[in-house]
């Protein structure tokens, strides 16, 4: 992708996610609301196709319909959507297309083709996140503590917050796990590799799929931000109503989203596209259109 950069008004309601969806082409699934999702072209905006989709009247997930309706959770480019909610069920869906995760209330279930297996998972998680590779599942529990598949929980060191968020990168490789002041990178195993102390609330921790970048929002002043996966070293910044108005608009009458308005739902790839909502609008940009930081100087040798 060029490092153009562009916006577009869709809806007065507040959107309530976003996705890139690598393939030919990369597209952006922006959805309005849980059974309504449009595709847009991640380069240029175009949009390419809509859904509304049509839940399964039938909650028996071994029966012909839901089989169906599962099978048809993919982009027009063929990348199955990440995640889906469907009533008081959440399908996380694997690249592979035969994998997928439920969260049913406390009951996480993984089905590989026609097997299904129940996970010993306590009630009460904070999140889930699987591995969009494996399927493996990685979860947070209300005390912070890591949980993945059926092992024994690992302490992340994190406080004990309303606000824990958890990212996973596609292979499962890398992780990073907030309580909205810290940030506590890990390996596959969850052992700690990193952490960082912020000096602000943040929101919205989200990864690239091979964890090369980590971007969150900070809270109070509506700056993005976005983290170098390895070292945890920031690399870039900018507020985010700075980079919809700095986007080009695909509208000819189009209005910013309020100053006031939060950032509601992100994503980033490894290519450095960043995709954000802001209210009813998304704009797609790059972090090269970002405020880079400087890395920090060697100290001086004594002789």
């Amino acid at each position: 992708m060029t490092h153009d950069a562009w916006r577009l008004h869709l809806t007065n309601q507040t959107l309530q996610r976003v996705d890139i969806l690598p393939g030919s082409p990369a597209l952006l699934a922006v959805w309005s609301r849980a059974d309504r999702v449009a595709y847009y072209d991640l380069e240029s905006g175009n949009r390419v196709d809509g859904a509304r989709l049509m839940f399964p009247r039938e909650s028996d997930r071994a029966s012909l319909e839901w089989q169906n309706f599962v099978d048809s959770l993919h982009g027009p480019n063929g990348t199955p959507l990440p995640y889906v909610r469907v009533g008081h069920v959440s399908i996380y869906s694997m690249l592979d297309r035969k994998t997928r995760v439920y969260r049913i209330g406390d009951q996480v279930i993984r089905q590989q083709g026609a097997t299904e297996t129940a996970l010993s998972l306590p009630p009460g998680l904070a999140v889930i996140q699987p591995s969009r590779t494996s399927g493996k599942v990685y979860a947070l529990g209300g005390d912070g503590r890591l949980y993945i598949d059926d092992d024994f929980p690992l302490p992340t060191g994190l406080k004990p917050s309303p606000h824990y968020m958890l990212a996973v990168g596609s292979s499962g490789e890398c992780l990073f796990a907030s309580d909205g002041w810290h940030i506590v990178a890990l390996d596959h195993k969850g052992l700690t590799r990193s952490t960082l102390d912020l000096s602000y609330l943040s929101s919205q921790l989200v990864c690239s799929p091979q964890g090369k970048y980590l971007a969150m929002q900070d809270v109070e002043t509506g700056v993005v931000r976005v983290f170098d996966g390895a070292t945890l070293r920031q690399l870039y910044q900018r507020f985010a109503i700075d980079l919809v108005a700095a986007a080009r608009r695909l509208q000819l009458l189009e209005d910013l989203p309020p100053v006031t308005a939060a950032l509601g739902t992100m994503t980033i790839d490894d290519e450095g596209v960043l995709a954000f909502a802001m209210s009813g609008s998304v704009c797609v940009t790059h972090v090269t259109r970002m405020s880079k930081i400087p890395a920090p100087s060697a100290p001086l040798s004594s002789s």
